[in-house]
């Protein structure tokens, strides 16, 4: 797999810019985040190298029974291109109304870790990331990507698990091409 993590960052922006202090990979890898979120905790890895090549940072989103363990190589592989690397540990935690209430179209489960990703960026005070995201974390990050297109730069889907519930991949690529499209006529025609 860390091949396919080479080829993705060597197509991103090759430009330079100023980040935090010298902290090796393994000194930010085993220094997680804890972030209170839905009655429960997220633990969120975030390196940062010394000089990064985009502003972008890239979001990796493990799968069902997977967490950032199961991709430190691929991780430090990222960082060690002068890429931002983030991931979690997904906890269970308790499902609010507001998650029960959109049940119909995506499920609580995936609709909660869509929700999670959110609240990573959010604490980190990220705009928008490029997200690498692998088996069930593929349907997490496409769930999130529907529901803020504006905040994704790039999605890549490695080895995406299949969909649950009433929905199906091309159901769910269709309304994130709609969510673009709109985005764009509206950027272009509040313009005019």
């Amino acid at each position: 797999m860390n091949s396919l993590f080479f080829n993705y960052f060597t197509m991103s922006q090759q430009f330079e810019m100023e980040s935090n202090p010298n902290i090796s990979f393994e000194d930010q890898f085993n220094n997680q985040d804890i972030l209170d979120f839905l009655g429960g905790t997220l633990e969120v890895v975030d390196a940062i190298p010394e000089k990064r090549k985009t502003e972008i940072p890239t979001l990796v989103c493990p799968g069902w029974g997977e967490d950032y363990d199961t991709f430190k190589d691929s991780l430090r592989v990222l960082f060690n291109a002068s890429r931002r690397v983030i991931s979690l540990r997904h906890v269970e935690q308790r499902v609010p109304l507001e998650l029960r209430e959109r049940e119909r179209e995506y499920s609580v489960a995936e609709l909660r870790k869509s929700r999670a990703l959110e609240a990573v960026l959010d604490s980190k005070q990220i705009r928008y990331v490029d997200i690498v995201a692998h088996s069930e974390g593929a349907i997490n990050a496409t769930v999130f990507s529907i529901l803020h297109p504006e905040r994704v730069h790039a999605l890549l889907l490695v080895n995406p698990a299949g969909l649950i519930g009433k929905d199906s991949f091309s159901r769910l690529a269709g309304r994130y091409l709609i969510n673009i499209i709109t985005g764009i006529h509206g950027a272009l025609t509040s313009s005019e």
